[in-house]
């Protein structure tokens, strides 16, 4: 009988083991996390800025269009020579965010001044940077930085000498109007995994 009792015991032991094996091996399954989850981003900071010469700005109108996938499109003139642009989106981040700024010769132009085109000529200068800052729950920042389709344009129209003063006007609407009526200061495109 007592041999009987022991084999009994040990059953019962074998048992418990084999079910606190099974246990333990589903609460791993359970618990474990996929591998190479992207990150999920809580903030983002958009960033645009421009910086025109007076010469560019006065013969130019100068247009921003930034849009989102979330809010659309918003159009902006810029009004002064030096413009920027920044935006925080926090929680729900969009999944695409583009700015286009461009410039188109003004039509009508305004007066010339020849006494300006003989001593200093016209200076065509328009500088630009975009970016956009992500962070995700871990407080991480990803930076994104300026797109290929940015361009920065530096160009002085050189007029001649003091007596090429109406000419050196022909030659500056000239410049605008057929060679260079538009200029794409900025055209900017970020697609946003999240």
């Amino acid at each position: 009988m007592k041999n009987f009792s022991i084999l009994k015991n040990l059953a019962t032991i074998a048992a418990m083991l084999c079910l606190t094996t099974f246990t333990s091996c589903e609460n791993e399954v359970i618990t474990s996390t996929p591998p190479n989850m992207p990150p999920k981003y809580i903030r983002a900071v958009e960033r645009y800025e421009v910086t025109l010469s007076e010469d560019f700005f006065n013969l130019y109108d100068v247009v921003a269009t930034i849009g989102n996938s979330e809010t659309g499109v918003e159009t902006i003139k810029l009004d002064k020579c030096v413009w920027k642009y920044y935006k925080i989106f926090d929680n729900t981040i969009p999944g695409k965010f583009t700015c286009d700024v461009i410039a188109t010769v003004k039509n009508p132009l305004p007066e010339l001044d020849p006494e300006k085109a003989q001593t200093v000529g016209y200076s065509f200068k328009a500088v630009s940077s975009s970016s956009l800052q992500l962070y995700d729950e871990t407080g991480y920042m990803k930076l994104l930085g300026q797109d290929d389709g940015s361009q920065n344009l530096n160009y002085t129209m050189p007029m001649g000498d003091k007596n090429d003063g109406e000419a050196g006007v022909e030659k500056v609407i000239k410049y605008v109007t057929v060679n260079k009526p538009k200029h794409v200061i900025i055209k900017s495109s970020y697609t946003i995994n999240n």
